[in-house]
């Protein structure tokens, strides 16, 4: 499974270990993406960041918030079904963003 594979070697970035030093609020917005997307939505699910993905834009974002209702393959039905991904219209991204961010 390609997307497997890429979910396991990917490496958190360095710009995380930098905003989270610093207190900085953190989400993973996913809009459309591809395999790597997919991995970096995986890294944040480990990191415990909160993911907001925007329903309807397309490839990966929309496997995602597929997964919510449908079949998905194992690696997207976990990261969909997390307590810690919301999955949202283009209505409800500034609610949330601001939710998840602790802005409000």
């Amino acid at each position: 499974m390609a997307s497997q594979s890429i979910l396991d070697k990917r490496s958190p970035r360095p710009a995380f270990a930098t905003a989270k030093s610093r207190g900085l609020p953190m989400a993973t917005l996913v809009i459309n993406g591809g395999e790597v997307t997919l991995g970096d939505v995986w890294h944040s699910l480990r990191r415990g960041t909160p993911i907001v993905v925007l329903r309807g834009t397309g490839r990966a974002a929309d496997r995602i918030a597929d997964a919510r209702t449908g079949l998905a393959d194992p690696s997207i039905a976990f990261v969909a079904r997390s307590p810690l991904t919301h999955v949202v219209s283009t209505d409800e991204l500034r609610r949330v963003l601001r939710e998840v961010l602790g802005l409000d």
